[in-house]
């Protein structure tokens, strides 16, 4: 390694910079959804849950649906997001 007149921080050769950076990038590849699940373990398990009650629900109250309820259903929410950007 050399170092830089301007600054004492040791200088990598473009070569070195090269490779350790495309080990960075492997790691990342490796271990990033590792990382991410232990970063949002309780999130991911919520939103499972929740999706799996919604599935539930679903599964239960499908064969109520009707056109008038997708109807009604249908215009709360566009009523909803009209309030919403007004």
């Amino acid at each position: 390694m050399t170092t830089s007149s301007a600054n004492s921080s040791p200088t990598l050769p473009r070569r070195s910079r090269t490779k350790l950076l495309a080990a960075f990038a492997r790691i990342g590849e490796e271990r990033g959804e590792d990382v991410l699940i232990s970063l949002f373990a309780d999130h991911i398990t919520e939103v499972d849950s929740i999706n799996q009650h919604l599935q539930t629900i679903h599964t239960k109250e499908a064969p109520n649906i009707t056109m008038d309820s997708n109807m009604q259903a249908g215009l709360m929410l566009v009523s909803s997001v009209l309030e919403i950007t007004s």
